[in-house]
């Protein structure tokens, strides 16, 4: 997949929004470009609560996936929420993985696979001890996280163990089980002070997103933090420290976790024997939510700083991804939607590199191509952005163009320095399109909003794709409506339409408009005595001599046996060079064909000269055609008298 012949890593990532994520990611980049390693990032994502086929098509990217070609893997297992996409993520790492390298999982544990784990056994139990002897409360909530979420069950363990270690009892509301974000802090609150004779002391959280879901709640209900009920959460998100009060936490160092999962591979990679598990232990963070510490001016200061700072970045950006779409929605051709993204990719701090690959293959253009809701084996390399600086895709051969997708990158991604992809699936409304891969500079992060970015792209990727085919379809529809299905001349409609236009750009150079009539002779006869395919087998041969002579003419089947051409600039000395054209095309035809039949036409035409465009060029050409028919017929009559002679 890689060039550079470096050693590649591979990240399993789902739902790249959390700081967990943004913060083990970006430590994992630097550390593989400070030791000379490629890193890829294999991001999914998934919302336990949509319900979307969104969620199940975000599967595919393990999928696509090269799990073959890597030397190592880490994977962020407890960010796939979705079972379902764990279960995929595992099974496919199981079974296409090279049984030498070393697969390391971060906050969970898996059967062979070595782990990272957060000691959060004894943090919790020292957390909850804080709560019960430090502030001497009894009366003790607690929110957990989703039910049968790992995390969620082991922390719940620890509140009753030591509950129970206490002698304290649970009242029958005192747990709630929410979903680890910020949706039920309404409804824990209402469950934990719905009993007027029991109201809660401290309301112990299982991370830091819920128990500051609390927050707004109990204000309404004038409920003060700390001084009626204190809160404690998990994590140490960075809302925790911004937040009003900020909140008593436990803080992982997750740039540690990191640091030993690199360490763990490469000390496999060197043959060094290594630890089933390891283990970081997280930190307890007092603050103004118990009432243990409160902020210094200083601190104060530093804390409103970095919450305006945060406040901007989320504008700049969410401004950002709004003009996006709607300079999106003005595009007309994917062309301009290429031209859109090298563009808006100018948002993203600290990006250097950019590929699209689309689903497509040599033989079919992008609104040919059938998409399914798997990736397709080819794809097409449809945008190339290396330094930051466009290539131009025209100059490259097909097979730099065109590749399969387990290479994943083309060719031109080579760098000789280690890299860092992040890749995302394309999809939308069912059906993946293609997917895309973004490099940053060493210590920059991934922006969590380019997932929203690339769900716009694909969208407005697949609306141009669909308007694409309804184009083409329209005019498949205009050219049946105007085409003579058995020879592929114009019909009527479409010579009428045709000569028309051309007649509306006479100008001084350009004024004489002939019109030729051409008549099948005997159809009837042919049809009868040797049967229709005959009869279309000599309306054939008639309309490709005509096509062939009057290349440069309007030409059109009007009817059964009758035939017409429009040409412009052209006398009836012309003409009579066109026509003995004509019949030579038509001898040379009969020869290669040697039917028992004669096949020849009888022809009529009028040459007029027009000194400027006509103002009803309809008028002019029935015009021009009922006197080409008289000249027809009279060639007819002609030919009779000298048959009868």
């Amino acid at each position: 997949m890689y060039l550079n012949e470096r050693p590649l890593i591979g990240v399993m990532v789902n739902q790249f929004d959390d700081t967990f994520e943004q913060c083990i990611c970006s430590k994992l980049s630097c550390l593989a470009n400070e030791n000379g390693y490629n890193i890829v990032f294999f991001n999914s994502f998934g919302n336990p609560n949509s319900g979307d086929t969104y969620d199940d098509l975000e599967s595919r990217m393990q999928l696509l996936a090269p799990i073959e070609q890597l030397d190592a893997i880490i994977a962020l297992t407890d960010t796939y929420q979705i079972k379902a996409q764990h279960d995929l993520m595992v099974s496919e790492v199981r079974r296409r993985a090279r049984k030498d390298i070393p697969i390391v999982s971060l906050r969970g544990k898996e059967e062979g696979w070595y782990s990272v784990l957060v000691d959060e056994g004894e943090a919790m139990k020292e957390m909850i001890l804080h709560v019960i002897e430090h502030h001497r409360l009894e009366r003790i909530c607690f929110m957990s996280g989703t039910p049968g979420h790992p995390d969620a069950e082991f922390r719940i363990r620890c509140f009753y163990e030591i509950m129970s270690k206490k002698g304290l009892p649970i009242h029958h509301n005192a747990i709630f089980h929410g979903d680890f974000w910020k949706h039920s802090g309404a409804a824990a609150v209402e469950q934990f002070f719905s009993d007027p004779n029991w109201q809660p002391q401290a309301i112990i959280c299982a991370n830091d997103y819920m128990a500051i879901s609390l927050y707004d709640e109990l204000a309404r209900r004038g409920i003060r933090v700390p001084q009626d009920v204190i809160i404690t959460g998990f994590d140490d998100a960075p809302d925790s420290s911004l937040c009003g009060p900020p909140l008593t936490t436990l803080s992982i160092n997750l740039e540690a976790m990191a640091t030993v999962a690199i360490e763990t591979i490469m000390g496999h990679w060197r043959g060094e024997p290594q630890p089933a598990t390891r283990w970081i232990h997280p930190v307890p963070r007092l603050r103004d939510s118990c009432g243990c510490h409160s902020l210094s001016a200083e601190e104060t200061n530093s804390v409103r700083n970095r919450f305006l700072s945060r406040r901007n970045i989320m504008f700049d950006q969410t401004l950002s991804r709004i003009y996006f779409q709607i300079d999106l929605s003005g595009c007309t051709s994917v062309d301009k939607i290429y031209d859109m993204v090298e563009t808006n990719l100018n948002s993203f701090s600290g990006y250097k590199d950019f590929y699209l690959m689309l689903c497509a293959d040599s033989e079919h253009d992008l609104a040919e191509h059938v998409y399914d809701t798997e990736i397709s084996p080819m794809v097409r390399l449809a945008i190339a952005i290396k330094d930051r600086r466009r290539l131009n895709l025209s100059r490259l051969p097909s097979d730099e163009l065109f590749f399969h997708h387990s290479k994943l990158l083309p060719n031109i991604a080579c760098s000789k320095t280690p890299s860092s992809f992040y890749i995302v699936l394309l999809h939308n409304r069912g059906t993946v399109i293609g997917y895309s891969a973004i490099n940053y500079e060493p210590g920059y992060i991934y922006d969590y909003t380019y997932q929203s970015w690339t769900v716009s792209l694909a969208s407005a990727i697949d609306a141009t794709i669909n308007k694409m085919r309804l184009e083409s379809a329209l005019r498949l529809n205009e050219h049946i409506s105007i085409t003579d299905s058995l020879t592929g001349l114009l019909n009527r409609r479409g010579f009428e339409r045709r000569s028309q236009e051309r007649c509306r750009h006479l100008n001084h150079c350009c004024n004489i408009v002939s019109v030729i009539s051409f008549d099948l002779d005997g159809l009837k006869g042919i049809n009868d005595r040797y049967g229709h395919a005959a009869g279309d087998f000599a309306l054939m041969v008639i309309a490709d001599a005509i096509r062939t002579a009057f290349s440069d003419g309007i030409t059109a089947r009007t009817g059964g046996d009758e035939f017409v051409v429009l040409i412009t600039s052209c006398d009836e000395k012309s003409v009579e060079k066109y026509l003995q054209y004509f019949y030579n095309e038509l001898e040379k035809a009969c020869a290669r064909a040697n039917k028992p039949y004669r096949i020849s036409a009888s022809i009529g035409y009028v040459s007029q000269r027009m000194d400027f465009a006509p103002d009803n060029p309809s008028a002019v050409i029935e015009q021009l055609l009922r006197e080409s028919d008289r000249q027809l017929y009279v060639h007819k009559r002609s030919l009779r008298r000298r048959s009868d002679d």
